[in-house]
């Protein structure tokens, strides 16, 4: 196409070739972004894989106890959905919702904390 693009053979270019040419250019382009995009997110869940695999491997020869300290390094955050529903965001992007049990609620409104 471009030795038919000189200046004595102008009338030679296909435009409608061209066209699509350009526009198969930007669709390869888009889905190169998407592929970069997704790799980076991939690589983002690595580091946070590591981060706990690093956490869990400081963990074997340690008594099974509970740790403040390793529960705020492996969770994220905790979104309360609902009065007697939450859910768990771990660092890995790993989400697990849980229902509060009823008889803790009953107990704790009993104590004055729950309406």
């Amino acid at each position: 196409m471009i030795d038919t693009a000189s200046a004595d053979t102008v009338d030679g270019l296909d435009e409608n070739r061209i066209q699509q040419l350009i526009a198969e250019k930007n669709e390869l382009q888009a889905k190169l972004g998407e592929i970069a995009e997704e790799r980076g997110r991939k690589q983002t869940v690595r580091d946070r894989l590591e981060a706990i695999y690093t956490v869990l491997d400081g963990l074997k020869n340690r008594p099974m106890t509970y740790d403040d300290e390793v529960v705020r390094q492996l969770i994220d955050c905790v979104v309360v959905e609902s009065k007697d529903r939450i859910k768990v965001v771990f660092c890995g992007g790993l989400q697990v919702e849980q229902r509060l049990r009823q008889e803790s609620m009953d107990f704790q409104s009993k104590m004055g904390r729950y309406p």
